[in-house]
């Protein structure tokens, strides 16, 4: 996707291009162990 920044104490506009990426992280079901692991630490 083309675009325009201005930089913090520029004058001038400067051309490029974002780039944006997407992570998709599924859900963890919780573990009957989680709690325990929790009283031991």
């Amino acid at each position: 996707m083309s675009c325009e920044v201005l930089k913090f104490g520029e004058r001038n506009w400067q051309t490029g291009k974002i780039r944006v990426s997407i992570e998709f992280c599924p859900d963890v079901p919780k573990s009957p162990l989680d709690d325990i692991r929790q009283t031991i630490l």
